[in-house]
């Protein structure tokens, strides 16, 4: 039934129907229009750069620069 759609999808994805084992990162990258994604990692990067918060929909903060502590 899903393929039936497939001509009528944008390659996107709802953050609310992801959940389960099979979820992968790039179906939570598909859920966010290219700004807002980068606009996410940017906050995550500013305010989690250790990405202790990683249990749902993880957005990964920017690799630290190297020679960071």
């Amino acid at each position: 039934m899903l393929d039936d759609l497939r001509p009528w999808s944008d390659g996107g994805a709802l953050v609310n129907f992801l959940a389960g084992p099979h979820v992968t990162p790039a179906d939570v990258r598909a859920a966010w229009e290219p700004d807002r994604w980068d606009r996410l990692v940017e906050i995550k990067t500013a305010w989690d750069p250790d990405n202790v918060f990683r249990i749902n929909h993880n957005v990964p903060p920017r690799p630290a620069p190297s020679g960071r502590p």
